[in-house]
């Protein structure tokens, strides 16, 4: 797993709008009510859940099994993080900003440890619970058809993308974009490719080629899903400077 941070010089930003302005303008307001009665018209294929809206933008389910299986992801990455949420060395943000918050549980700890700071978290598909910190709000969006918040952010927070992402430095810039002067991006997701200590799986096993066609597969799609390894190379192209990237390491042992 690889965990990118990084900071962004206030001489580096520009235009960027009031941080006194509302969380929520009435053309954004006016958008997200438009989409309620098609959101949840969820698509179903072999007898798995997808999201409606942008259907097929996103390879993944978004039922109770997968639902289950990103709230794990969440408890996985607590622990190898030490029970902490980030790695950004954050001091009182006022404006947070979690990209494609699947389950919510990330925004929804956020924002219990910084109830003064208002948080504002994206997805596809509206599956996040509806009782949550008064200063957390959940947007439906795509996170790739241009970013039209009226505030900018102290962090940008962005975890387990890959194979989502059509554009990842359209996407990088973006965050860029709205950050505050100082604001950090945290970027965090799986290196999807595994293999063993002693080399007792070889690559021309059914497991690397799966793997193979796994990542084959999805660059095809066109949308790149083992992208860990260039998240450091994508953020320093955007502009961002002091750049620090943490490879963690996740094993497990097969009984």
């Amino acid at each position: 797993m690889a965990t990118t941070g990084v900071r962004i010089e206030a001489e580096d930003q520009h235009d960027l709008q009031s941080d006194t302005d509302s969380a929520l303008g009435s053309e954004t307001a006016s958008s997200t009510a438009s989409l309620s009665s098609s959101v949840m018209n969820y698509q179903y294929e072999n007898g798995r859940r997808y999201h409606a809206f942008r259907s097929g933008t996103y390879v993944l389910p978004n039922d109770d099994q997968e639902q289950d299986r990103l709230d794990l992801t969440h408890h996985i990455l607590s622990l190898l993080l030490g029970g902490e949420l980030y790695k950004s060395p954050l001091s009182d943000p006022q404006n947070i900003l979690d990209v494609g918050t699947g389950t919510g549980i990330w925004a929804i700890d956020i924002a219990d440890k910084f109830p003064g700071a208002q948080v504002i978290a994206t997805d596809l598909s509206p599956i996040q619970p509806q009782w949550v910190p008064p200063n957390l709000q959940f947007q439906v969006d795509d996170c790739e058809t241009g970013w039209d918040f009226n505030q900018s952010f102290d962090l940008v927070h962005m975890r387990i993308l890959g194979g989502s992402i059509a554009d990842w430095p359209q996407l990088v810039k973006a965050a860029y974009d709205n950050l505050k002067p100082g604001g950090y991006l945290e970027v965090v997701d799986w290196e999807t490719w595994s293999q063993t200590d002693d080399g007792s799986v070889s690559q021309d096993s059914n497991f690397f080629k799966w793997q193979n066609d796994v990542n084959s597969a999805a660059t095809k799609f066109g949308r790149e899903m083992n992208t860990a390894s260039k998240l450091k190379g994508w953020v320093t192209d955007a502009g961002f400077t002091e750049v620090r990237e943490e490879v963690l390491r996740v094993g497990y042992a097969v009984a």
